[in-house]
């Protein structure tokens, strides 16, 4: 490719010939953003990989970490031993450096987009969707998905990932073997079904999927890259079908208490705006209240994850965490 998977993305240009191939992979350059990179040989044994970023705009340090994936791909300085599709999330917001324009595209899977079919992100979201569909449903073998992301605020933990809900709360061991290898510090257990694009592909292509923050969102060129060396190479060890890293520590393990919505414009918040992700809050006290709803801590230390008072009304204004118990 002469241009970066990137620049003509962010150009919402396709290369003259959307199907070539380099040291042995073939590419297939299916849509804005969307690509499948297939290997000479599959061993259907290995999980097919589904890598996704930029659901939000401007998160942008792993959508740079997607494409120099890419570059050495073709390149051959990164081999490949499985199906792989790659996508960039919200191109209109990416090249605005906005997290959303008219409604936050992560609230708008599993057909949601169809409830607000004026928004721009709609229409993305079901291109999206209708990708991975095709994708998961020619892998003749498992399907991960990671969905990745970066966090508006700064955090106690500066790697977690957030599993979808699934009816038992149980994860593949195997499958949690690859997130330890991502040294995470931390792992999030939703508590319900979400509009997500990792509870799509989980829910309904049953991938196994999680979302992951990987730090703070900053714009294109403002990222530290010895910031993200840990996770670029434990999923370039996963494409390229090398033994999982060995985690140092695993991961500590919280499940989500309670959802903190912004019902009206009447919300008033009471978790301060410089407040970090995982910061602990004790019993009793008064997140939130709106109108005659009030959010308060339970009967144990809860933690908070993503406050943001400033989503539409609707919206989710922060989730509340409970730490589960160490098997140290």
């Amino acid at each position: 490719m002469e241009t970066s998977f990137l620049a003509l993305t962010l150009k919402r240009e396709m290369p003259k010939n959307t199907v070539f191939y380099a040291h042995g992979l073939t590419f297939h350059w299916l849509n804005h953003g969307v690509m499948v990179i297939e290997p000479a040989g599959v061993d259907d044994s290995l999980p097919s990989i589904i890598l996704s970023a930029g659901v939000h705009g401007n998160e942008t340090a792993p959508i740079e970490l997607l494409d120099s994936m890419v570059a050495d791909l073709r390149s051959g300085a990164l081999s490949l031993t499985r199906p792989l599709l790659v996508l960039l999330g919200n191109l209109d917001a990416m090249n605005q450096g906005e997290r959303y324009l008219d409604y936050d595209m992560n609230r708008l899977f599993c057909q949601n987009h169809r409830r607000f079919p004026d928004a721009r992100e709609s229409k993305r979201a079901a291109e999206l969707e209708k990708a991975v569909i095709r994708f998961a449903n020619e892998q003749l073998g498992p399907v991960y998905h990671f969905d990745l992301h970066t966090a508006i605020r700064g955090s106690h933990h500066m790697r977690f990932g957030l599993l979808p809900f699934v009816e038992r709360g149980e994860y593949p061991d195997v499958f949690v073997e690859q997130l330890n290898a991502l040294a995470l510090d931390a792992l999030v257990i939703n508590h319900a079904p979400a509009n997500t694009f990792s509870f799509f592909t989980k829910d309904q292509l049953n991938v196994e999927s999680c979302t992951l923050e990987l730090g703070s969102a900053k714009p294109f060129g403002h990222n530290n890259a010895a910031d993200f060396t840990h996770i670029d190479q434990a999923l370039r060890t996963m494409l390229e079908g090398k033994a999982p890293l060995q985690s140092q520590h695993p991961a500590l393990v919280y499940r989500v208490a309670q959802q903190i919505t912004k019902l009206s414009d009447k919300f008033q918040f009471y978790v301060a705006d410089d407040v970090k992700n995982f910061t602990p809050y004790e019993p009793g006290f008064v997140l939130a209240e709106d109108g005659e709803t009030r959010y308060q801590v339970g009967k144990q230390t809860e933690y908070v994850l993503f406050p943001n008072p400033k989503v539409k009304a609707g919206l989710r204004a922060g989730l509340m965490l409970v730490r589960e118990p160490s098997d140290s």
